[in-house]
């Protein structure tokens, strides 16, 4: 079956535990990898929290040195530390998004993983949108990714033959449009990985007509799961407010 990561990191600042543990429920029904993010580099309480739910991968949103990766592999050694070997599988995202983490992978060559990371996937993830954002010192996401996305591509590509493709996986992510797939694999960017939304998918096999398609469906479903979402959060949030209306009520009568 293709390989699928479903990233509750989406939107995970957004939801109640129940409804957290509903996402990773639904990525073992459907046998997606299930992804939790991680708030910074030491964040051990993250870390914990996403072994506890047996989360397949971590998803590390700003990184931008070799220390923080060093502080990772750190904070993962110690979670683990009852076995070790758990880590082998996991996958672990590291969020390109920025000019420091451009010139963090010029020193990825440095760096030693332990061998409990020999079998473990470590992705790196061009995120486009973050990445134009910063390089033209843009103010608001109103921008598309698309009048950028030339530029942007021609820097990930130099980017990717730096990068050691048996220690490291790529992923792109931003805009991702069936344009601007063709776009990206017309470059030729040694790419693993879409990240659209909610859902990393595993293209290194495919063909591009399939990709099309799969692309489509991902994204269908991606509307789905945030239509679902919407609706839990909109029911809590009516709920909360007509308990606030009655404890107002409550204490008004009391205080006549």
């Amino acid at each position: 079956m293709k390989n699928i990561i479903l990233h509750a990191s989406e939107h995970q600042f957004l939801l109640s535990f129940s409804e957290i543990l509903m996402l990773r429920n639904y990525s073992r029904f459907r046998k997606f990898n299930y992804c939790s993010q991680i708030g910074g580099s030491e964040s051990i309480r993250d870390i914990q929290e996403a072994k506890n739910i047996d989360a397949d991968a971590f998803e590390f949103q700003i990184v931008e040195s070799l220390f923080s990766i060093t502080k990772i592999i750190q904070a993962l050694e110690k979670s683990y530390a009852d076995n070790l070997e758990e880590l082998s599988s996991k996958y672990i995202f590291i969020n390109i998004c920025n000019y420091e983490s451009l010139n963090l992978i010029n020193e990825l060559k440095n760096l030693h993983l332990p061998k409990c990371f020999n079998q473990a996937k470590i992705i790196l993830n061009f995120d486009r949108r973050n990445l134009i954002k910063s390089i033209y010192k843009l103010n608001n996401n109103t921008f598309e990714v698309l009048d950028y996305e030339k530029k942007i591509n021609k820097l990930i590509f130099d980017s990717c033959i730096k990068i050691n493709k048996k220690e490291y996986l790529i992923s792109i992510s931003g805009g991702i449009t069936y344009k601007s797939l063709e776009n990206i694999l017309t470059l030729k960017i040694p790419v693993d990985y879409i990240k659209t939304g909610l859902f990393s998918i595993h293209i290194k096999q495919e063909n591009r007509s399939d990709l099309k398609n799969f692309l489509y469906n991902y994204q269908s479903l991606e509307a789905k799961l945030i239509k679902i979402m919407n609706n839990a959060i909109n029911n809590k949030t009516e709920y909360l407010e007509k308990r606030k209306t009655h404890l107002t009520n409550y204490l008004l009568d009391l205080l006549n």
